[in-house]
């Protein structure tokens, strides 16, 4: 006989965001089954159907009752059928599996015959979740709204994930950490931006690597005890990609957004509305290709979109303008440059076009009942335009501009395999092909068939000061960046008893082809409009000048970096890095409530070594060839828990106490150790005028003009990088002999329960609290090998305050008996330094190395609810989840440049070489999230759903700064030296001199000094710190709050008359609906992570010297994250 039990909320809500254990790309289902008295009944059968593919696997329990299922594919619906000879059989029926863990089940058969239907509840369902996370399935993708149709926008509803928009791309960070330290897997395959160019944290520069609706699950895990993860030490984000079933299927969207549906009004202020126009489209189509057995699923997607430009010129029409220079300004430069240069900047950006080509395709092949094929192939082709080299102080043309995207392809099989009730395997393969694209807009790199020579021009509007920027950006003068992954992965499962073992082993390999060359075509400085028309350099010596220096005549007047040949691929690298991974785990159930997780993952490191450099083992006495094989091998021990309390009645529900403690590795981008490989010291040599004879005399100004005629980047400027990469004589870059693979050690404490009285809305809310400590060991660091403590400086190499003033030595010149000690490492330590050793121009000699280890604290509670029904009509769903997180995170040095170089520059710190451990950039202090979704059946059975997502968070810190370079450092270096904070007017470790540029007073000493502490009054994160250099990120740019919200409706599709179970859905994403509101809200304010404050130096008696107070602290706006806008859609399903 069989009886139909109501299978409710129990069920239901295994698909609201809860925590996740650590599973990779598919769930398992286990229990026990037990008779009344609780006893173990060996031999009872378990049968688990698929009835998408009306697959089913029957297992037998063995001498404890126990039985796994392993591999399965996540969502459903699944029945799970438990019987034996003499006992009633109990039925489960549409249960759902996620990657949430494992879906546990306690079936108590009674005596008797035949089978009954039961609830899942009365099955005891539960959920085995060891470490902290969330996981969203398809209904959460559908619900909850996405304007990019982008994993980002949902994995945000989760508080312990932070967005942050840079260059119209959105920036992950977990946990308050670098967002670079995150890995992506799609199908278990690696999909991240190994390399570290992004930030994403995909391997594409801009778009979600997956068609959308190909999407099965998604979630987001921030210590996975398991020791099959690996490779980051922020947060695993993973995607699950849809299969065919039985039934045919398929779907088809379309979206339109325009500048008709955006909003042109902030904070009161209107600016005229960019013209633009954004479409998405694709479609997905599935079923079997031999029913029950070969099942096929396709997806396609595409988007052409326009991104408005938010800077420009002074009254343009920007959000943001530069006062530095006006749009005539802009145009007559622009036009002087094209006259006589023959150069096309590009005019002035106001839209920035991107597009996006997706492809998935997906088959999976029951081989037998207990074997299982999938292979997939996946391929991406997007390109983005973005600026490069603009800021505050140096504006550029549109050409000038980085045209960036990604072209990608991924092959996978993966085989699934259960040789026996306890024993099954798993087996992967894939490969990974990944093109970056990085170029400039306008063309003109040194590879192509026209290089362009870059111009740098000084411009000023009144006392406002800036650059005027022409040609490929610094970095875009040859870039061309391939990668190829190759994964391996076997997995064997055992089930003994209440013990269920892991052993397994992986292999995973990159190789890279990277030509990267900075400043490769040259670049030409003039230090005002009427010597750019006349063709006439500047005669300085700085070849990193700041707009002041510019403008003053103090810039080189041509520089670049060229190789021995003149062909600058001979500057490429190519290189190899393994990682041959084994590990064994056990998961034990201790007692019926308490289940242990203990396991140990090996990582052993090998890989090529950069080319060697004679010179550089002259310098410092060791190899720049340190090879990946240096990095050794780590052993990461993991221990997990989970403690259920046996409390099915009452307030207080299936609660359950979680923790664990493990290490974890990665996150480290490969582009922190590629320095080493292109920058070994022979592939480019630099050559500049100013201090090279073979251009003339210092001082000297040369004429590129000649007859009205450009003549192009001097011949010596050549000739002298040319020489200096021959002999091997130009900066080399290297990692540190003894370098340590950074690791964290992440601790998590974790309590979840179901709680509620009544049933209906005060019944079945699901509560989840976590704490998360890391603590981070051996992080990465940088120091530049040439840089020591000039004595000659200060107050014996000093300010009053302890800064220490570097200089550039080079150990090899004449005089000098320099000894590097320790190879290196922060901060580098010398012996016999004398005053010849400093008679060098050597600089960037830049070295990967370890710093100061810092750790983390995260504290964060969730409350969520499925409601099985809507509002006003029993058909319906709701879905509750809202959410807090409180983060201090903290770090030695910001490491977000793209290079050696701009990550040892690129961090505001008080001692160069040695950087102290502060509060991260990257840290989010109070982020609050509120998701809700409601679906109700007005109309027969078609959805009316509505939907939002509201963020709450606190603004990222950013610290105080001294303008420019080299002020306490060499020329080239020092950039974000943090400001030291005057008593008041008459501190005597300060001075004040007047601000003279290009021979005029702009800025007496006695105005610096009246502004500045009338400043510091006025800023409370300043005026704290009087008396003593600022620490680093001590003020907090503004609070946002933003909500986007979804509306759609379900309408009888057109096939239906054919008989097709077919839909359509017409909706509406409103992003950043509170700015349609009110234009002073959902406004995304930032000032970056520094304000150059003046420009600083220091005197013979160690006394900071200050002069031209200009704080650059514009609370920036961003208008695609701040204007409402609509985007309607179409979507159509069968």
């Amino acid at each position: 006989m069989r009886l139909n039990y109501l299978a409710g909320a129990a069920v239901v809500a295994l698909a609201s965001p809860a925590a996740v254990q650590a599973q990779q790309i598919t769930s398992a289902i286990q229990g026990v089954v037990r008779d009344a008295s609780g006893a173990a009944i060996p031999g009872a059968e378990v049968v688990i159907t698929d009835m998408r593919a009306s697959t089913s696997r029957s297992i037998t329990a063995n001498e404890t009752g126990a039985f796994t299922a392993d591999g399965l594919v996540t969502g459903g619906p699944y029945r799970i059928v438990a019987s034996a000879p003499g006992f009633e059989g109990q039925t489960v029926e549409n249960i759902f599996i996620n990657l949430q863990g494992d879906t546990s089940f306690d079936f108590e058969l009674t005596q008797g015959e035949g089978d009954i239907v039961v609830t899942g509840r009365r099955a005891n369902v539960t959920q085995r979740a060891i470490g902290p996370g969330q996981s969203f399935g398809e209904q959460d993708l559908v619900d909850f709204p996405s304007i990019t149709r982008d994993i980002r926008d949902i994995i945000r509803i989760d508080p312990r994930v932070s967005l942050s928009r840079a260059n119209e791309v959105d920036r992950i960070s977990c946990l308050g950490g670098n967002d670079r330290s995150n890995t992506f897997t799609v199908d278990g395959i690696v999909q991240a931006d190994v390399f570290g160019l992004n930030g994403t944290p995909f391997a594409s520069r801009n778009a979600l690597p997956i068609p959308f609706d190909a999407i099965r699950e998604t979630s987001v895990e921030f210590a996975p005890f398991d020791v099959q993860y690996g490779a980051f030490t922020g947060c695993a984000i993973n995607v699950v990609t849809k299969s065919g079933a039985n039934a045919l299927g398929g779907s088809a969207f379309f979206t339109y957004a325009g500048d008709g549906l955006q909003g042109d009004t902030l904070d009161g202020t209107s600016f005229p509305s960019l013209s633009f126009e954004e479409k998405r489209w694709g479609a997905t189509l599935s079923g079997p290709i031999l029913r029950d057995k070969l099942f096929f699923f396709f997806g396609y997607e595409e988007t052409d979109l326009g991104d408005p430009q938010d800077r420009g010129p002074l009254g343009a029409g920007f959000a943001n303008e530069l006062e530095f220079i006006t749009e005539a300004q802009f145009n007559e430069i622009s036009q002087v440059i094209s006259d006589v240069y023959g150069i096309d900047t590009g005019g002035i950006a106001r839209s920035l076009p991107e597009t996006s080509r997706r492809f998935f395709g997906r088959v999976d092949w029951y081989l037998t009942d207990q074997q299982r094929l999938e292979a997939t192939y996946q391929r991406l082709d997007e390109t983005n335009v973005e600026e490069d080299d603009f800021n505050n102080t140096n504006i550029t043309g549109l050409n000038t501009f980085e045209l960036e995207g990604t072209k990608s392809n991924y092959y996978s099989l993966r085989l699934y395999s259960n040789w026996s009730d306890a024993f099954s395997t798993e087996i992967r393969a894939s490969r990974s092909e990944v093109s970056d694209i990085q170029q400039p807009f306008g063309g003109g790199e040194a590879q192509s068939d026209n290089p362009i020579t870059r111009i740098i021009v000084g411009v000023r509007n009144g006392d406002e000061l800036g650059r005027f920027q022409a040609g490929p950006g610094l970095s875009r003068t040859s870039n061309e960046l391939d990668t190829e992954i190759t994964q391996l992965k076997i997995k064997a499962s055992l089930a003994a008893g209440d013990h269920a073992f892991t052993f397994g082993g992986e292999y995973n390999e990159i190789k890279v082809f990277n030509l990267f060359g900075q400043n490769t075509t040259g670049t030409l400085t003039f230090a005002n409009i009427a010597d750019l028309r006349e063709g006439l350099l500047s005669g300085g010596t700085n070849t990193n000048p700041s707009a002041e220096a510019v403008i003053d005549g103090q810039g080189a007047g041509a520089y670049g970096n060229f190789t021995a040949s003149g062909d600058i691929n001979d500057a490429a690298a190519e290189f190899k890095r393994r990682i041959f991974t084994v590990y064994a785990q056990d998961e034990w159930k201790v007692t019926p409530q308490f289940d242990l997780l203990a396991g140990v993952r090996i990582d052993a490191f090998r890989g090529d070594a950069p080319t060697e450099n004679p010179n550089f083992i002259n310098r410092y006495g060791f190899s720049n060839a340190v090879s990946f094989g240096r990095l050794g091998t780590l052993i990461l021990p993991r221990l997990g828990f989970t403690y259920n309390i046996d409390n099915e009645e009452g307030f207080l529900r299936r609660s359950q106490f979680k923790g664990g403690v493990g290490l974890f590795s990665g996150g480290d981008p490969t582009v922190y150790f590629s320095n080493a490989y292109s920058n070994n010291g022979i592939a480019l040599g630099f050559g500049s005028t100013g201090n090279n004879p073979l251009c003339g005399s210092n001082g000297r100004r040369i004429d590129v003009v000649q007859n009205g005629v450009f003549t192009g980047l001097p011949q010596c400027v050549r000739d002298a990088g040319a020489a200096q990469s021959a002999r091997g004589l130009a900066d080399t870059q290297s990692i540190d002999p003894d370098f340590k693979t950074s690791t964290v050690l992440r601790a998590n404490l974790g309590f979840g329960t179901q709680f509620g009285l009544g049933g209906g809305f005060f019944d079945d809310w699901a509560f989840n609290a976590d704490y998360i400590y890391s603590r981070f060991r051996n992080p990465v660091t940088f120091v530049d090998l040439a840089q020591v403590v000039d004595p000659s400086r200060g107050l014996n190499g000093f300010t009053r305050d302890g800064r220490p003033l570097y200089g550039a030595i080079d150990p090899t010149v004449a005089g000098c008996d320099a000894e590097l000690l320790d190879k290196g490492g922060s901060p580098p330590r010398y012996a016999g330094v004398t005053a010849a050793c400093f008679s060098t121009s050597r600089d960037d000699e830049v070295q990967l190395t370890n710093g100061r280890d810092y750790d983390s604290h995260v504290a964060s509670v969730v409350l969520s609810k499925s409601f099985d029904g809507g509002v006003f009509t029993a058909g319906g769903g709701t879905r509750f989840n809202l959410g807090y997180a409180f983060t201090r995170s903290r770090n030695n040095r910001f490491n977000n440049g793209t290079t050696a170089t701009g990550s040892f520059d690129g961090s505001a710190v008080f001692d160069l070489q040695d950087t102290r451990v502060a509060t991260a950039e990257f840290e989010t202090r109070h982020n609050a999230t509120f998701a809700l979704s409601f679906r109700e059946k007005f109309f027969g059975d078609y959805d009316t759903q509505f939907g939002f997502t509201f963020i709450a968070r606190e603004g990222r810190p950013y610290s105080y700064t001294f303008n420019g370079t080299g002020r306490f450092a060499d020329e080239q270096s020092g950039a974000g030296q943090l400001l030291y904070v005057p008593t008041g007017i008459d501190d005597p470790n300060v001075v004040y001199m007047n601000t003279v540029v290009a021979g005029r007073t702009t800025q007496t000493a006695a105005q610096t000094a009246a502004s500045l502490d009338s400043y510091i009054g006025g800023t409370g994160c300043l005026n704290r710190y009087r008396g003593r250099s600022i620490p680093r990120n001590t003020c907090r740019n503004s609070w946002f709050y933003d909500l986007d919200v979804r509306l759609s409706q379900e309408l009888p599709g057109p096939a239906r008359l054919f008989g097709v179970d077919d839909k359509l859905r017409l909706f509406a994403d409103f992003d950043n609906f509170l700015n349609l509101i009110d234009s002073g809200a959902n406004i995304s304010r930032s000032r970056g992570t520094a304000i150059n404050t003046l420009t600083g130096g220091v005197d013979a008696q160690g006394r900071y010297v200050y002069n031209n107070f200009n704080p650059d602290d514009d609370n920036d706006i961003q208008t695609s994250s701040s204007l409402w806008r609509v985007q309607v859609g179409v979507s159509y399903q069968f």
